[in-house]
């Protein structure tokens, strides 16, 4: 059985539909693929991945486009699988495809355009900057992003209203001495 120092693959991310392509080290293409950007498509990604990765062995890297936001969520399961994750700076990838023409634009190609970059940072020091690797989420940042306590209505509803009527009365009767204002 083949084995391999990494497993890489690259995602040319759109609004509905990804463009997947795997491949190796070597240069070998091993799948391209797309997947809906729903729930469904990134169990069958992730499937994928496994199954080159039992096979090839290694570890996975990811390189996509992080350009609008469309690469949510999936950015963030790809960092859950303990995979290496790149972002590819959207404009040093247009100046590569100028440089490396290929055929007409279509999003299949992109994605093989993403694994050929990974092996151009592997020989080139100057296309380094193409492929940037996303550091892991601090355990300190995520404790922050965790909701404190039950969620308050909007400030506009008409409960976030009395609630703050109710809050200014006890304000006044405790620190002004002034007697409560019925509603």
């Amino acid at each position: 059985m083949p084995t391999a120092s990494e497993i890489r693959v690259s995602i040319d991310v759109g609004c509905h539909r990804h463009s997947v392509a795997i491949g190796l080290p070597t240069g070998e293409v091993l799948e391209e693929f797309d997947l809906l950007h729903r729930p469904e498509g990134f169990d069958l990604l992730f499937a994928h991945v496994e199954r080159y990765q039992r096979r090839y062995g290694g570890e996975v890297a990811v390189a996509m486009e992080g350009y609008n936001g469309w690469a949510r969520p999936l950015d963030t399961l790809v960092r859950r699988h303990g995979y290496r994750l790149f972002n590819i700076n959207h404009l040093k990838l247009a100046r590569f495809k100028e440089i490396f023409p290929a055929a007409a634009k279509n999003d299949r190609i992109d994605a093989r355009k993403g694994l050929e970059l990974f092996q151009l940072c592997d020989h080139l020091p100057v296309a380094r900057g193409v492929l940037q690797e996303v550091a892991a989420t601090p355990l300190e940042n995520r404790d922050r992003k965790k909701p404190h306590g039950p969620s308050l209505p909007h400030h506009r509803t008409n409960g976030s209203r009395i609630r703050r009527f109710d809050e200014l009365n006890s304000y006044r009767a405790a620190r002004l001495g002034t007697p409560r204002v019925s509603k």
